[in-house]
């Protein structure tokens, strides 16, 4: 495992707390906790392109591959999870991922947020930071949803076994996420975790994730179709 909080979780906060700063109607996404999550470096990159105001959004609009890129996947995945109206919500390796607080889904029973500790402590520890602020300005803090934080190495440790000591339950129609994850990963290790939500998927359940693979292997396809 790694030492301490993922560099790149807080990489992909950046580009949504950027991508918040444009106009409503212009906007793929609007996440208004992304800036909370980001650290010294973050906020000055951040600072800097709000300073800059249409050069700033311009520049970064010109970065390939990048800040269109995250934002896309972001809220296509926001979409197929609301659109499959889940009992149950399982984020993979979540990092900030603020989709729990986000999407107002009325049919979920239970979120479950699986990643790294270092990370899911950074994360609780920031969100507890959020919740005394307000109470300190005598504001209503926003409501938090019951999330039930989860540890797990992918490359060491199974993910059946981990939610198994959970309360979550095979048996109820879940919606998975498993976002900016798989590339860091062995194909093996892709496919062992695809055949663990295989296996504790309720019929009516869904996946959604971004994948790389090498198309003329076709393994990966193969697992994926076969969830």
């Amino acid at each position: 495992m790694r030492s301490g909080p993922s560099h790149t979780a807080e990489y992909v906060c950046w580009a949504r707390a950027v991508e918040a700063r444009n106009p409503p109607e212009t906007r793929v996404l609007f996440d208004p906790y992304a800036y909370d999550f980001l650290g010294i470096f973050g906020r000055c990159c951040y600072w800097m392109v709000a300073a800059t105001g249409p050069i700033g959004r311009w520049l970064v609009a010109r970065v390939p591959n990048f800040n269109q890129y995250i934002v896309a996947r972001h809220r296509v995945m926001d979409d197929w999870v609301r659109a499959s109206s889940p009992r149950q919500l399982v984020i993979l390796g979540a990092g900030y991922d603020m989709r729990a607080h986000r999407l107002n889904i009325a049919e979920l029973e239970a979120i479950f947020e699986v990643d790294h500790p270092n990370t899911a402590a950074r994360k609780q520890h920031l969100l507890e930071g959020l919740h005394q602020l307000y109470l300190d300005m005598n504001e209503t803090p926003p409501t938090r949803p019951p999330i039930k934080y989860i540890s797990v190495d992918f490359q060491r440790e199974k993910l059946s076994e981990r939610l198994a000591d959970s309360s979550y339950k095979s048996d109820v129609q879940t919606a998975w996420v498993w976002e900016g994850v798989s590339m860091y990963l062995s194909e093996p290790e892709v496919q062992n975790t695809l055949a663990e939500i295989r296996q504790m998927s309720a019929p009516g359940s869904t996946l959604t994730l971004d994948i790389a693979y090498d198309p003329g292997r076709g393994r990966l396809p193969q697992a994926m179709m076969a969830i």
